[in-house]
């Protein structure tokens, strides 16, 4: 019905939760600066709901954005233990470092062009672009689609810790009336529930992608086995080869 209505489960877990999450977060981040937010909801009408919606909607790709940054960030600065981890699976897996070789080598056949240092990471997603182009993409389309929830509310979920810390670390009221309650301690137990979900779902988020680059690796044996794979998919030589 949702997709009758032109409406996806990714538009609500992948783009609109995590967006509604970084809008609190933003309202909690200026509270200091605005003043603390109203005890009780004023009446909002039909319009203003949507107009509520859209705004979130559209703070979702933002989300999505900063947990893009902070992911290639992290792989750059911390590449022994990133929060979003680029590797296939655990390190020094011999079942995926068996078929990333047997993988590569075959690619390599395949295309006529040195791959023997193209990273793990991108050689899974030329598998990933195999699939789609030759086998079944709905599976490989759903692993993504966790993929960008899970990562979306992470970083959505760390902003709002920070956020809940800096109030903690002002004394600043978020809603009117806290003034009279020692809130600075609440404050530091929400942003540690934020933390709590942000590692939670950060780790779902590197389990869900080794699940899927681990489908690709198999998915490709299984088209190549059957002879079922062309060549390379659009753009994908250009980018194995630096041109």
């Amino acid at each position: 019905m949702m997709r009758n209505a032109g409406v996806t489960a990714f538009d609500f877990f992948g783009l609109l939760l995590p967006g509604t999450l970084l809008v609190v977060a933003a309202l909690v981040f200026l509270a200091p600066l605005i003043g603390p937010l109203p005890a009780t909801l004023p009446a909002f009408d039909y319009a203003d709901w949507i107009a509520i919606a859209l705004i979130c909607y559209v703070a979702g790709h933002l989300a999505q954005l900063f947990a893009r940054l902070a992911e290639r960030l992290t792989a750059l600065m911390f590449p022994w233990g990133e929060v979003f981890r680029l590797s296939v699976d655990k390190p020094g897996d011999p079942r995926t470092a068996s078929a990333l070789h047997v993988i590569r080598d075959r690619l390599q056949a395949r295309s006529g062009l040195d791959l023997a240092q193209l990273p793990d990471v991108v050689l899974s997603n030329l598998t990933d672009e195999f699939l789609e182009q030759y086998g079944n993409a709905s599976t490989l389309a759903s692993y993504r689609s966790r993929e960008v929830y899970y990562r979306g509310v992470s970083a959505a979920t760390v902003l709002l810790a920070a956020a809940l810390i800096e109030c903690a670390a002002l004394g600043a009221p978020i809603v009117a009336g806290s003034e009279l309650y020692p809130m600075s301690l609440a404050y530091v137990g929400f942003a540690l529930v934020s933390l709590f979900v942000a590692y939670a779902t950060g780790d779902a988020f590197r389990r869900q992608r080794r699940r899927r680059m681990r489908h690709s690796l198999l998915g490709y044996l299984v088209l190549e086995s059957g002879g079922r794979l062309g060549a390379l998919p659009d753009g994908s030589r250009a980018a194995v080869s630096g041109d």
